[in-house]
C-alpha cells in the first residue's frame, strides 16, 4: 500500500489544519448565506417602502357630477364634488384641464379661475364648471352625446406628485353625468 498523499495526510492526521479548512469551509458558506439575506432584506424594504407610501397618500377623485341645465337651455352648470380618499392631505391642487365633448362641436376648453387648493382627508371641495354653447343643448342632451373631462394634478405631503384623469358621459335617462374612466397614478 502506497502512503497517503501529503495533502490527504495533513486534513486528516493534523487537527489543527482539519479545523481551518473546516472554518474556512464555514466562513465561505456564511458568506454566501449573509449576501442572500442582504439581497432578500433589501427586496422586502423596497416592498414595504412602496406599500407604506401607498397607504400614507392622497387619493383624490370625483364622488358626484350634478348636472344643471339653465332656463335658456344654452349654458350647463357641472358641479363636480372633489373628494380626498386617502390619509394624508392633498396639497397644490391644480385643474390642469378641463373640456366638455360634443360631436360635430369643437371641443371646447373651459376657464376654471380656482387656482392651487387643497383638500385634506375625507373633506370635499367643490369645483363648477360653466358650459355656455351659444344654441340648445336639448337635441344633445336627448342624445346623450355630451362627455366632460377633467384633469387634475396635486402633490402629497411628502411633495411628491399624482395626477388624476376623469371622463364622464351624459345620460339622458337619469339627466347627470356617469363616470366612464378614472386614472390615478
Amino acid at each position: 500500500m502506497s502512503p497517503p498523499a501529503p495533502v490527504t495526510h495533513a486534513l486528516f492526521i493534523d487537527p489543527i489544519t482539519a479545523a481551518t479548512c473546516i472554518t474556512a469551509a464555514c466562513t465561505v458558506a456564511y458568506s454566501v448565506l449573509t449576501y442572500l439575506i442582504l439581497r432578500a432584506t433589501a427586496a422586502n424594504t423596497r416592498v414595504t417602502k412602496q406599500i407604506f407610501e401607498a397607504a400614507h397618500r392622497p387619493y383624490l377623485g370625483i364622488s358626484n357630477v350634478d348636472t344643471e341645465l339653465s332656463q335658456s337651455q344654452r349654458q350647463l352648470k357641472f358641479t363636480c364634488t372633489l373628494k380626498n380618499f386617502g390619509s394624508t392631505p392633498a396639497h397644490n391642487i391644480e385643474v390642469v384641464r378641463h373640456e366638455v365633448i360634443i360631436p360635430n362641436v369643437p371641443p371646447s376648453e373651459l376657464s376654471l379661475k380656482s387656482g392651487k387648493f387643497s383638500v385634506f382627508p375625507n373633506n370635499e371641495r367643490f369645483i363648477n364648471v360653466n358650459f355656455d354653447t351659444g344654441f340648445t343643448l336639448i337635441p344633445i342632451l336627448t342624445s346623450g352625446k355630451l362627455e366632460l373631462l377633467v384633469y387634475l394634478r396635486y402633490t402629497g405631503v411628502t411633495e411628491k406628485s399624482y395626477a388624476y384623469n376623469y371622463h364622464a358621459v351624459y345620460d339622458p335617462n337619469t339627466g347627470q353625468l356617469v363616470p366612464v374612466e378614472e386614472q390615478s397614478t
